[in-house]
């Protein structure tokens, strides 16, 4: 079942990112070789982080002009354009002299409008009142969500590879193409997935469409299969820990918050882990 999908932009945030359903690790007294399902979410957050726009003033433009007069510009000749910044709604407006504008950085599909209109406007009281704003799009829309498992994404890639393609040597992640919506989307084996789309609503679009194929090749967000963890303890009880792998080369249920720093202590990744599953314990590593 796809769960709802909420479009949330980055000036906007009113859902904590330590949301439990989100970063929780689960953990599983009843371990008896099974491993723990994986929880589904009932609604999903999707952060819109940057809207690309471009319009037309219908007019050649001097740029050395509007350095010279403007404000918050940076003139880039070397590459022929001028960089034109505004703080509220926050958007960089890369201006050519054809009068081509694109804007970038915005938070939302009304934000972009509203810089864009103010960069035209901006134009204008420089000394180029006959400019007009014309040929407004929006050009892509990047958006990203967490889901609350892993994904197994080579045998996700070999199932779906008429529309998906993986290259570890090239990109961490498995990058899936929705032709229908033109949307892009690239999938890591964190659960992170970002989506390029050409509107707010097809980014959605996208998510709902790509959950239930990743569903299946989803496994628990848990420091490994054989590796049982909870994010319950705090500094006194790590500290705890780390003088019982020392004295005694053996740990009980480790109850860590930060996972890449028990990584970093412990370095898990050079060793394997012999479980006890009848009594959730770690007994020792080989390497």
């Amino acid at each position: 079942m796809t769960p709802v999908i909420k479009i949330i932009n980055k000036n906007n945030l009113n859902i904590s990112p330590l949301n439990l359903n989100e970063n929780m690790i689960y953990f599983n007294n009843d371990f008896h070789g099974q491993e723990p399902t994986i929880p589904i979410q009932g609604c999903l957050n999707v952060n819109i982080s940057n809207v690309s726009a471009s319009f037309n003033v219908k007019s050649h433009l001097n740029l050395r002009h509007l350095a010279l007069h403007g404000h918050n510009v940076e003139y880039r000749r070397e590459k022929a354009k001028l960089i034109m910044k505004l703080r509220k709604p926050s958007t960089t407006a890369n201006i050519w002299s054809s009068g081509k504008i694109v804007c970038i950085g915005s938070a939302s599909e009304n934000d972009s409008k509203i810089a864009s209109k103010r960069i035209a406007r901006i134009i204008q009281r420089l000394g180029y009142a006959e400019a007009k704003f014309s040929g407004y799009k929006i050009v892509n829309v990047l958006g990203s969500c967490s889901l609350p498992f892993y994904i197994r994404i080579i045998q996700f890639s070999e199932k779906y590879k008429s529309d998906s393609q993986y290259e570890p040597e090239l990109h961490p992640g498995v990058t899936y193409k929705i032709k229908e919506i033109k949307a892009t989307l690239k999938i890591y084996s964190t659960g992170s997935i970002t989506v390029n789309a050409p509107s707010e609503e097809k980014v959605k679009l996208a998510i709902e469409h790509i959950y239930p194929l990743v569903l299946p090749f989803g496994r628990n967000k848990i420091l490994d299969d054989k590796c049982l963890v909870g994010v319950t303890g705090g500094i006194n009880y790590r500290e705890q820990n780390t003088r019982i792998l020392q004295s005694t080369s053996h740990l009980p249920v480790l109850y860590h918050s930060p996972v890449g720093e028990l990584i970093k202590n412990w370095q898990l990744n050079t060793f394997v882990p012999t479980v006890d599953k009848n009594h959730d314990i770690l007994l020792n590593y080989t390497a």
